[in-house]
């Protein structure tokens, strides 16, 4: 059984089916997907370090290879160790606890991460996506208030979004909505294909992210806020 390994035997057998897969492309999955299993769900540093260094070639070839990595003018191990630390993260937070069943599982989150990094880099002074959207939604860009505004008062701004954010959402599916939304950039879409047992159809997610929205613009603080920043 592949529980009774150790860390060490597991890195062992998991790079000889990784070597077996691209010679003839069958593998035995079960030791990689037992490092991810130790590393996300135990928080198993040891074993952590091992993905990463297994995987760090593959990670370094999606970075290389994604279609607007070019425009950001940074270099490729930036964004590789970025990614690792975003997989990291975000499979730590306690209300992400739906498991990885395979390794493709494991192998396209961790893709998406490298979409995701990139495209958090390449918004010129983004803080967070959420304050984007309620911005769009609560000004008419053509004016220059929003443009005039100091970097320390759009820290507050940001700060006081965060806190009414977390006062605003009233169950799991909006809690997963939001993160999604608004920390990873996904679109609707793609939310509503990674998650179908919680939205039957595109046009939930879409739902869900307005009901939100607003909630936040009739948030007291953020009421408040907004007169502070005019």
């Amino acid at each position: 059984m592949v529980e009774s390994l150790t860390n060490s035997q597991l890195a062992e057998r998991c790079q000889a089916e990784r070597e077996r897969y691209r010679q003839i492309h069958q593998a035995n999955e079960a030791y990689c997907l037992e490092l991810f299993r130790r590393a996300l769900n135990e928080q198993d540093e040891a074993a952590w370090e091992i993905i990463y260094h297994q995987y760090h070639p593959l990670v370094t070839h999606w970075v290389l290879h994604y279609n607007r990595f070019a425009d950001t003018g940074e270099e490729t191990a930036f964004f590789v160790n970025a990614v690792f630390t975003r997989m990291w993260q975000y499979r730590r937070q306690s209300h992400n606890s739906r498991q990885f069943d395979k390794l493709g599982q494991c192998l396209q989150y961790l893709k998406l991460c490298v979409v995701s990094v990139i495209e958090d880099y390449l918004r010129r002074k983004r803080k967070d996506a959420l304050m984007a959207a309620v911005a769009l939604n609560d000004y008419d860009q053509s004016t220059s208030e929003t443009n005039a505004t100091s970097t320390a008062e759009r820290t507050v701004w940001l700060e006081e979004l965060k806190q009414a954010l977390a006062e605003t959402i009233q169950d799991k599916r909006e809690t997963l909505v939001a993160e999604e939304s608004w920390v990873y950039d996904l679109p609707p879409r793609q939310i509503q294909t990674r998650h179908p047992e919680l939205f039957p159809t595109v046009a939930d997610v879409s739902q869900i992210k307005r009901n939100i929205l607003r909630r936040l613009q009739r948030h007291p603080k953020l009421k408040a806020m907004r007169e502070i920043l005019r």
